[in-house]
């Protein structure tokens, strides 16, 4: 008798009672961690890293950065929406004060970064969190741990309705350095109820 499985071919009269059910158990945590690690991926907003000038194979960041509502830029942030962003980042050294800078830069005007008062030079210490587990994580970050910074930014009606290429930045507060860093075209919009 023959069982066929997503990655182990069986048959049932090579194998014992407790084999087969290993292997079943196996086929199953591995169907289920490869469909995990697909939307993982759908899901995340592909993003260019920072100073990459024209070089647009290089440029790209996938499954780093996660913006509710949006996988492929240009990302439309609704007003009158929260919007969630989850930013996985690794530094390559340690790190005593993170802090973030945030702006965008209005394609009229593309030499006149205009900051985001909320998130631009905060503290990116308070929220943090350790990638492999979800517990709650400050400064200092240390070389080579995964983190993921989560955040929510509330799109106020005032806003003006503009497209503008977002920079993401967090900084080293002691040299000013950036240890990870993205941009992305983003496009203010009417609100949902609007549209």
């Amino acid at each position: 008798m023959d069982r066929r499985g997503l990655f182990f071919y069986l048959k049932t009269d090579q194998y014992s009672y407790v084999d087969r059910v290993f292997l079943n158990m196996a086929n199953r945590f591995i169907s289920v961690f490869v469909v995990f690690s697909l939307i993982s991926f759908c899901f995340s907003t592909v993003v260019r890293k920072c100073n990459q000038g024209s070089d647009e194979s290089n440029s790209r960041i996938h499954n780093q950065v996660f913006i509710s509502g949006c996988d492929e830029p240009p990302c439309k942030l609704p007003k009158n929406t929260t919007i969630n962003f989850d930013i996985n980042f690794t530094p390559s050294y340690d790190v005593a004060r993170l802090k973030t800078r945030v702006y965008g830069w209005l394609l009229l005007l593309p030499d006149i970064p205009i900051p985001y008062f909320e998130l631009d030079d905060v503290t990116a210490c308070n929220n943090l969190y350790l990638k492999s587990s979800g517990a709650r994580a400050s400064c200092p970050v240390r070389k080579g741990q995964q983190y993921v910074y989560k955040t929510k930014i509330m799109m106020k009606d005032s806003y003006p309705k503009v497209k503008v290429t977002l920079h993401w930045a967090f900084v080293d507060e002691k040299n000013n350095a950036d240890v990870f860093c993205f941009e992305l075209p983003v496009k203010i919009t009417s609100s949902r109820q609007n549209t």
